[in-house]
């Protein structure tokens, strides 16, 4: 929750603070010498109410040290993660740093203009990532293939539109094409295509997916395409996707 304009910043705090069950303390020389980070501090110590976290080396201020706290200097610790995960009760469904690590190259990639083929296995925390990726790359749409509304290429165009706030109506195929290469045309857009296992047994024909390629090599369109096996197995050789190179295969493996 964001802090408004006008009340005094120490009372927005406090108030939320007071609303939380606990306060997580992440430490670093940065932190401590920030008045409302300690101001945050001694409130949470004072409460009994605190997770405390190491993130960056610095001389942990009294009563810390005698609390048990997670050492998170490395990203790479994941008992130290895990440790903390289970403090909140939170659970990633795989090692946090894993999760992290997917994080940081499907963000690397979709930022350069690479595409990226998420593959999921087991029970990972996957659309908690692709909804991370969403606050961080600001054109970044998620559509859901899983919805019934997309069963029909029409209505895949009209979420396509709906999700950038476009509500145009769209008109049956083949014109409901001409639309979309219009509106890609025009902006440079970021798709999430989650269960993408979907496109399989639907007939959103061959002209639909070269239309996306056109765009895909005129870069005024990126994807990330969420599913459970490489994309590229999913088609058939003479696919107009089935020779596309230019993307980023990366594995998010659950337990």
């Amino acid at each position: 929750m964001a802090l408004q304009v006008g009340p005094t910043v120490v009372g927005q705090m406090d108030a939320l603070q007071d609303q939380a069950d606990s306060s997580l303390l992440v430490f670093s020389p940065e932190y401590l010498a920030s008045a409302y980070c300690v101001h945050e501090m001694d409130r949470a110590v004072a409460r009994g109410a605190f997770l405390p976290v190491l993130r960056n080396a610095c001389v942990l201020p009294k009563p810390i040290p005698n609390h048990l706290y997670a050492d998170l200097q490395s990203d790479d610790d994941a008992a130290q993660w895990q440790k903390m995960l289970d403090a909140c009760g939170a659970d990633l469904g795989c090692g946090a740093p894993d999760w992290l690590r997917t994080l940081d190259d499907a963000k690397r990639y979709l930022t350069r203009g690479d595409s990226v083929n998420l593959v999921v296995s087991g029970k990972p925390k996957w659309r908690e990532l692709i909804t991370r990726l969403e606050s961080e790359l600001a054109g970044l749409r998620r559509i859901n293939l899983d919805d019934g509304k997309t069963a029909e290429r029409p209505g895949l165009v009209r979420e396509i539109l709906r999700a950038y706030g476009d509500g145009r109506p769209v008109p049956e195929s083949p014109k409901d094409l001409g639309l979309l290469s219009e509106f890609l045309g025009n902006q440079v857009s970021t798709l999430a295509f989650l269960r993408f296992e979907n496109v399989v047994p639907r007939d959103y024909g061959f002209d639909f997916f070269a239309n996306l390629r056109f765009h895909l090599e005129e870069r005024n369109l990126t994807m990330l395409i969420e599913s459970r096996v490489p994309f590229a197995s999913l088609l058939p050789q003479d696919h107009p996707m089935s020779t596309w190179t230019n993307i980023k295969q990366i594995e998010l493996r659950g337990r």
